[in-house]
């Protein structure tokens, strides 16, 4: 597993997020919320109860997506200053969430995640970033 054993964090993120995405597809289509849907609204919930306005659909994109996609899509600018191991911890839970809202079930790869990783991803809400606070 490249996370676990090669410590490859960087293709953690980019094939965990192209999973998560894949996921997400299928349970739209199928009307089953989506792991991101689910802490988008939790996210907004929270910035509501501490007097900070919802973040908006593009908000919370970047905020969610902003190293994968600059891994992803290297034409774009932008200097990437994110801690990849937790990153690719946020996107592999997200990929691992989807899958078991859409099958159900587990397996030995997910179970060795969860012994290595036993919180899977606890800042998996959106970090406070100030640059995407006006956008």
């Amino acid at each position: 597993m490249l996370y676990i054993h090669e410590k490859d964090y960087i293709s953690s993120i980019t094939l965990a997020g192209a999973a998560e995405e894949i996921f997400s597809r299928v349970l739209e289509e199928k009307g089953i919320a989506t792991i991101y849907e689910t802490v988008k609204e939790s996210t907004n919930r929270y910035r509501e109860e501490f007097g900070r306005r919802e973040y908006s659909k593009k908000q919370y994109n970047l905020s969610m997506n902003k190293t994968r996609n600059l891994l992803k899509h290297r034409s774009e600018s932008g200097y990437i200053s994110s801690c990849f191991r937790m990153e690719a911890m946020r996107m592999l839970y997200r990929a691992i969430s989807n899958y078991k809202r859409l099958f159900k079930d587990s397996n030995n790869l997910i179970d060795e995640y969860f012994k290595y990783e036993p919180y899977g991803a606890l800042p998996l809400f959106p970090f406070i970033d100030s640059s995407i606070e006006d956008l």
